[in-house]
């Protein structure tokens, strides 16, 4: 199946003409059938053992969501991709994904203001007009393209009774996608043959509904964990004799939220103590399972928790992936990149397609496609 979803879709990015899409089922119906179905409901109807059936869907978790929840069309896609193309990283660490678009408005004669945060988008007319910045400034603008997280924009950024009543009661429905929390090590051993593989995620049982409800509670020990050593994939990336390794879990922004308060305010008496609480348990985990003595080669660690996720790029509950990938909200059903507020546009993980390196940029290749379609000049 998954041949025929990506024959579909490559056939369907080059352009699918107007009056051909009341003839969308009979074009392509591997993509027609999988719309509204899950990957659990795929796999249900092919594999009858529930330990293989975890086997294949275990890396639904890169999705933020189970095979039971998480859309057929978003697990199919990128898994084919793969099965065609093999795995690949953007070269040298992601802050260069970052540097190159940077470049790329900087070489295209724009600007990039960095540590500048909008306050509010500006309307006029029906139509968005700029942007305006925390400290005052203003910047007008036929199009704002918006990468922030979409219930800000939607509930916080826009003026009062700017967004049409359909379009926010629909908003209202979707659901955000889980946070992480994530343990950066030094270790002051090269680990690189101990440990070959670049990474590798361990689950705590073949229930992947328990395993995802287990981490949403930030319950790694009846979830699970994924480990990277850097070093496997980026040579030299650590001083000779050294190795970087992450330790990662799928993590709810709701075991957090408490502390949120607090958090801002700088009061994190309690927060390091859970923080602490949780690194030490992901260590300790990867310890048994992956890596013996790995606390004893400890010479550096850091932590992010769903709240630092939420603090350095202000996503509503930290979320990873913008909104969750159910079948309710993704792609037909997707939110639309061109939002029902003239002249405003979503290029992000909350938009179309969704989360992930590559969905976001197909986001910003979304946008662009509408403003062109649109004749904004």
């Amino acid at each position: 199946m998954w041949r025929g979803v990506m024959t579909e879709t490559h056939t369907l990015d080059k352009g699918l003409a107007e009056s051909n899409r009341s003839q969308f089922p009979t074009l392509f119906p591997n993509l027609w059938m999988i719309r509204d179905k899950t990957v659990g409901q795929l796999v249900d109807a092919h594999v009858r053992d529930p330990k293989l059936k975890a086997i294949l869907t275990q890396s639904c978790g890169y999705y933020g969501l189970p095979p039971s929840q998480l859309s057929a069309f978003y697990y199919l896609l990128p898994t084919g991709d793969y099965l065609e193309n093999g795995g690949s990283y953007v070269k040298g660490t992601s802050q260069n994904l970052s540097n190159a678009l940077a470049k790329a408005v900087t070489d295209a004669g724009g600007e990039v203001l960095y540590g500048t945060r909008v306050g509010s988008i500006v309307m006029g007319k029906g139509r968005v007009t700029g942007v305006k910045t925390h400290d005052g400034r203003e910047f007008k603008a036929k199009v704002v393209v918006c990468n922030a997280s979409a219930p800000q924009v939607f509930g916080k950024l826009l003026p009062s009774g700017s967004v049409p009543k359909d379009e926010r009661s629909k908003l209202e429905t979707y659901t955000y996608s889980p946070s992480s929390f994530i343990v950066w090590l030094g270790l002051n051993r090269d680990i690189t043959k101990q440990f070959s593989h670049p990474a590798i995620s361990y689950y705590a049982s073949y229930d992947q509904d328990a395993n995802y409800k287990n981490a949403i509670d930030c319950n790694f020990k009846k979830s699970g964990f994924s480990l990277m050593v850097y070093d496997n994939l980026v040579s030299g990336y650590s001083p000779s004799g050294c190795s970087s390794v992450s330790i990662m879990g799928l993590c709810g922004y709701g075991a957090w939220k408490e502390m949120e308060g607090d958090y801002l305010a700088g009061r994190k008496t309690q927060y390091n103590k859970k923080k602490q609480k949780l690194t030490d348990l992901l260590i300790s985990l990867a310890e048994e399972r992956a890596i013996p003595g790995l606390s004893k080669m400890i010479v550096m660690s850091d932590s992010a928790t769903p709240l630092t996720n939420f603090r350095f790029t202000l996503n509503t509950a930290g979320a990873l992936y913008g909104y969750n990938q159910s079948t309710d909200n993704s792609f037909m059903s997707r939110l639309s990149n061109k939002t029902g507020v003239p002249g405003l546009y979503l290029a992000s993980a909350w938009g179309n397609p969704g989360g992930g390196f590559g969905g976001a940029l197909l986001g910003g290749k979304s946008a662009f496609k509408s403003i062109a379609e649109d004749k904004v000049a």
